[in-house]
């Protein structure tokens, strides 16, 4: 290589400055997402559908969506507009790509409906968020899962759809939902990687009590650690498991007294297996509590055989997937759900709590 050829040739920079530029942009991305959800509770949906387009234009390859705004389910859209399936055109010889929508939570609940494609003749492509990536791949969905790292660029498809839409495209009604029994599996050599950390003399319960904390309704969602734990103070024949990852796991440093709780979040490896290992942890449990976020749907979406008892515990005014009333899920067969009668107010849904562990199967 002549000096010439080797001197328009720039520098590589080093891995801690693309990690770093890396950070950046994801710092920005999650910044238009807090503006555009501004915008759109102000009630200027105009400016936030144009805030969405300019994050998606800027990251054009980043889906991991935390926020549960429609209007990023439009510009991921409006993004593959030319390609968009309508549900009713053949699929034979054609290759579909399916793209995750909103958040992690949504993708695994609505992961169950890919199924419904085979059989169409299609070649179909999903496209999930990364800590999703090594748990799907275990899932039979009857799809080929891209890559995290593949641009959807680069791809080679004839038509499109977002994950969320397809409910609708394949005219699928409430009353006929499928995978409520579960279609999540976890293999074998994850669950040995991380039996160690368990009591093989008592009863394993994990524990998650918040979100996301940047999710717009995190606080209504979540309860605050102490408040939870009392519920166990008096059953010794139990021990305590935090499932709680990111910015929340920091809160069990500042209990004071109450049943012992370990820390499992450094089982929890980043990137493609991060949900792995997650479910993992929650096939080792004999009973998870949780509040509402996406560990809860990993958890409910586990085949029977791996699922331990679920409790989720939810505010007085849920998402609109939990309907406003009833313990059991429209989505899910397995988990119980627990509803605050007063907004703000966990202590009724602590003493619900307590009331089903008197009456749990030790």
């Amino acid at each position: 290589m002549g000096p010439f050829v080797a001197a328009t040739i720039p520098p590589q920079p080093p891995p801690q400055a693309q990690i770093w530029k890396a950070n950046m942009e994801e710092a920005r991305f999650r910044d238009y997402l807090r503006l555009a959800y501004i915008f759109e509770k102000a009630g200027r949906l105009s400016d936030a559908q144009k805030v969405y387009f300019i994050a998606l234009r800027d990251n054009p390859n980043f889906i991991e969506f935390q926020f549960g705004a429609p209007l990023i389910v439009d510009a991921m859209r409006e993004r593959f507009a030319s390609t968009q399936w309508d549900g009713k055109s053949s699929l034979e010889g054609k290759t579909l790509l399916i793209y995750a929508e909103k958040g992690l939570g949504d993708t695994i609940q609505f992961c169950r409906f890919l199924s419904a494609l085979k059989g169409r003749g299609a070649r179909l492509l999903f496209k999930a968020q990364t800590p999703l990536y090594e748990m799907l791949k275990l899932a039979d969905l009857g799809v080929e899962l891209i890559d995290p790292a593949t641009d959807l660029d680069s791809l080679s498809f004839d038509l499109s759809t977002g994950l969320l839409a397809l409910p609708a495209l394949l005219e699928i009604n409430a009353g006929d939902l499928p995978g409520r029994a579960g279609y999540l599996r976890v293999d074998d050599e994850s669950i040995a990687r991380v039996a160690g950390a368990f009591s093989p003399q008592k009863l394993r319960v994990g524990l998650v009590w918040s979100g996301d904390k940047s999710h717009p309704h995190n606080p209504d969602r979540s309860i605050p650690i102490g408040e939870l734990i009392s519920a166990f103070r008096d059953w010794p024949q139990i021990e305590l498991y935090s499932l709680q990852i990111g910015e929340a796991s920091g809160d069990l440093s500042h209990l004071i007294g109450g049943p012992h709780v370990t820390d499992l979040a450094p089982l929890v490896r980043s990137g493609t297996s991060s949900y792995l290992d997650t479910l993992a942890l929650i096939a080792s449990l004999d009973l998870l509590v949780t509040v509402d976020t996406s560990v809860c749907h990993a958890a409910s979406a586990l085949i029977p055989e791996l699922r331990p008892a679920i409790f989720i515990l939810l505010p007085a005014r849920p998402d609109l997937r939990w309907s406003g009333k009833g313990e059991h899920s429209l989505w899910y067969d397995g988990p119980l759900l627990l509803r605050q009668e007063k907004r703000g107010e966990w202590q009724s849904v602590i003493q619900e709590l307590q009331m089903r562990l008197s009456n749990f199967n030790y």
